[in-house]
């Protein structure tokens, strides 16, 4: 570890930077090559959409209503 450091501190920051190399980016890594930068996505400067939208509430269809269980309705107990 000691003799490799640099190359190791390289990597590591490359891994933060990209979170994955595959071989041929540690292949120019470890011949002292600087790996190409990466492309960031571009986002439309006058887009309609907020970056974090809030989700809209969905309201549901069925209304659910409480019943009498079978048993109780006839006076008998739940728990049999």
């Amino acid at each position: 570890l000691k003799k490799n450091r640099k190359l190791l501190k390289i990597m590591a920051e490359a891994l933060l930077e990209r979170e994955v190399l595959d071989s041929t980016d540690v292949d120019a890594l470890m011949a002292g090559k600087k790996l190409a930068a990466i492309e960031k996505p571009k986002t439309p400067s006058n887009s309609k959409t907020p970056s974090n939208p809030t989700p809209t509430p969905v309201t549901p269809n069925v209304v659910l209503k409480p019943q009498t269980a079978p048993s109780a309705a006839k006076g008998g107990s739940i728990l049999g």
